[in-house]
């Protein structure tokens, strides 16, 4: 979760707010994130038996959600 930074001339303002309220600040993208191009990559493809690299076997499901945890 992101949180905005609050400017105000004076704190105030801030008692026309509920004590709990939750001041988020809208999703925008980081500058390195707009230039690269965002793909859907299918797990269940198979990789080409040429290929170099050594995989050891990793449990996708597992991994899928570590991945979104990161990027939540």
């Amino acid at each position: 979760m992101r949180y905005a930074d609050l400017y105000a001339a004076s704190f105030i303002n801030l008692l026309y707010y509920p004590f709990s309220y939750l001041f988020r600040a809208a999703h925008v993208l980081m500058p390195h994130e707009s230039t690269v191009e965002h793909t859907h990559v299918d797990i269940n493809d198979k990789e080409s038996p040429m290929a170099t690299r050594n995989r050891r076997s990793i449990d996708f499901r597992d991994h899928e959600c570590k991945r979104h945890q990161l990027t939540r």
